[in-house]
């Protein structure tokens, strides 16, 4: 995996996942149940791109691994971001990705360098309505979360926000596909 940016092995969290699934003697629907992300989306991790940032914070907590356990550091890269040293601890299950929190430490690192939005993003590989949006909080996709959280000299744990659904998203989503036929 060749990069400019750290990014997320997403087929070795697949790894993880199905290791701690046999493991635990489960079949993907109880981990889907326990984890509150779709069976699809887990058993096809490798074919994907991108996933949602929430799921694959959900998945790592499921795991009580951190994300920096599955982060790929690019060699020799031109731009030295910082490492986080001081790792939060994980939240409670459920958490989500603060969007909102990421624009705030992305700033006060954008003043620290002395650069513009356009510089921020164009460092990230986003536009920059791409960094706007994160001022309206919402989602975002895991890889965009570990970079942007590395430049920011966060960790990703450091973003996070509590959040209890009352139905798991697999859940809500047929929820919201029913409703909506109505």
């Amino acid at each position: 995996m060749t990069t400019h940016h750290p990014c997320l092995d997403i087929g070795a969290l697949q790894g993880a996942l199905d290791a701690e699934r046999i493991a635990r003697g489960m079949t993907w629907a109880a981990v889907a149940a326990e984890v509150h992300v779709s069976v699809p989306t887990m058993r096809n991790m490798h074919t994907r791109v991108y996933i949602e940032a929430d799921a694959a914070v959900l998945m790592l907590q499921w795991l009580r691994r951190r994300c920096d356990d599955f982060v790929v550091w690019p060699v020799g890269r031109t731009v030295q971001w910082p490492r986080c040293t001081v790792i939060a601890p994980i939240p409670p299950l459920y958490a989500r990705f603060d969007t909102i929190a990421l624009h705030t430490a992305l700033d006060e690192a954008r003043q620290e360098r002395g650069l513009t939005w356009a510089e921020v993003a164009a460092e990230l590989g986003v536009s920059t309505g791409v960094v706007e949006r994160f001022t309206k909080g919402g989602r975002t996709h895991a890889s965009l979360m570990v970079v942007a959280a590395a430049w920011a000299g966060k960790s990703v744990e450091a973003l996070l926000q509590p959040s209890r659904p009352v139905l798991g998203p697999a859940r809500m989503d047929a929820k919201a596909r029913k409703d909506s036929k109505r």
